[in-house]
């Protein structure tokens, strides 16, 4: 028994790291497919079957099986993703609990923007590890004035 226990103590700090690298990878790639051509149907793919949208004091909840696609559709236009494509996306912060769940802060972050209010967005995110895949369950946007991170301290 003690022997298992050391083995855990081993390899579970590898295990972590690798859903933590598995979740910014996940959530790279959705930054880079909101900013792309990708179809908005195709945001499925990203989103629990009931996700809660939250853009700045605005919350967003709907048992419309396209919610999800309709919303990055919305945002695509409001972001003026076209005009200000995200540059980079910065994940400042995550934390991963045992039972496959998550949050994150991550700013995605705009330079071709002279536009003070649309430099970055800060996105805290929650999701949730089902059948192996991370998912989105929670998306809360706001505007940051700082170009590279979420928070101000």
């Amino acid at each position: 028994m003690r022997y298992l226990a050391l083995l855990w103590l081993a390899f579970a700090p590898m295990a972590l790291s690798s859903d933590k690298e598995g979740l910014s990878q996940f959530i790279v790639a959705f930054a880079i497919d909101l900013k792309g051509d990708k179809e908005a149907v195709a945001f499925d793919q990203y989103f629990v079957g009931a996700p809660v949208f939250f853009l700045g004091e605005q919350p967003g909840i709907s048992p419309a099986p396209d919610f999800a696609p309709k919303m990055v559709e919305l945002l695509r236009e409001t972001l003026r993703l076209d005009q200000y494509p995200f540059g980079k996306v910065r994940v400042e912060s995550q934390n991963i609990a045992a039972d496959g769940t998550a949050t994150l802060m991550v700013v995605f972050e705009r330079e071709r923007s002279h536009e003070p209010h649309v430099k970055a967005i800060c996105n805290i995110f929650a999701a949730i590890k089902t059948d192996g895949d991370w998912k989105i369950s929670f998306w809360h946007l706001v505007t940051t004035n700082h170009p590279t991170r979420c928070t101000w301290a």
